[in-house]
């Protein structure tokens, strides 16, 4: 098998479709994991895996820039049935790390996640996903839709074709369009959550919450659920208090 070597370029050269590879902060220290505030500021400290780390080297597509955020879908080697509906397998290999076809890889489109760069870095770049290949990563993409009942801040892509049917969801939801330029439109609801969506069809939902608030979210989605029988004596426990309290 032929190694595929990296190049090198600047993010600020970075175009949609491009294979990089660079250290990927967990979802866990990312800032929309906390609506918005650092890990730092909810956790206290950087969430690490069972080695200490709090990242890790990833292979990921390129899917736009929104300020100095860096827009990817992350890759995988990685695959079960269950992934089926979360990730597209690539039918070229060819620009990955992986010229041996019997190795395949995965694109979580899913996971539409950003990351702060400067535009000046430097990083590995191992060339470009196929035409095809990209619009069907686009097309998969396109069908993850926002939580519009959800307080945790979320990304997603809206494709040239769904942008009035998408607009149209948004108004239904109580969202007005309280500004409009060139590049991007912002929506706001009167509780204050806000969407963005740029020329190139990446929106942000973003909910303003206090850091109390985001950290009782943040335990709440963390804490393991509840198995069958737990779940049953917590409902003996309380319909016991509830009896004590009549």
């Amino acid at each position: 098998m032929d190694e595929v070597k990296p190049g090198i370029k600047k993010f600020q050269n970075l175009k949609k479709g491009d294979v990089v590879r660079m250290r990927i902060p967990y979802e866990e220290n990312t800032p929309d994991y906390y609506n918005g505030y650092s890990p730092k500021e909810i956790r206290g400290e950087l969430f690490k895996d069972k080695y200490g780390m709090d990242s890790k080297p990833r292979f990921v597509i390129v899917i736009g820039k929104d300020g100095n955020n860096l827009l990817y879908l992350p890759m995988t080697s990685r695959h079960s049935r269950f992934d089926m509906k979360h990730q597209y397998v690539l039918q070229d290999n060819s620009m990955t790390w992986k010229r041996d076809p019997d190795m395949k890889s995965y694109v979580e489109v899913s996971s539409l996640r950003a990351i702060r760069i400067k535009q000046e870095w430097d990083v590995q770049y191992f060339g470009r996903i196929a035409e095809n290949d990209m619009a069907n990563i686009m097309s998969q993409a396109g069908k993850n839709q926002l939580n519009l009942e959800s307080k945790r801040d979320q990304r997603v892509y809206v494709s040239r074709n769904n942008e009035q049917k998408f607009e149209e969801q948004l108004f239904a939801h109580g969202f007005a369009l309280i500004k409009e330029e060139a590049l991007r439109k912002e929506y706001k609801k009167e509780d204050g959550i806000t969407v963005t969506r740029t020329k190139w069809g990446m929106v942000k939902y973003h909910v303003p919450l206090s850091k109390e608030e985001v950290a009782a979210l943040v335990a709440e989605r963390e804490s393991p659920p509840e198995d069958d029988f737990t779940r049953a004596v917590r409902s003996i426990t309380e319909s016991r208090e509830r009896e004590r309290a009549l």
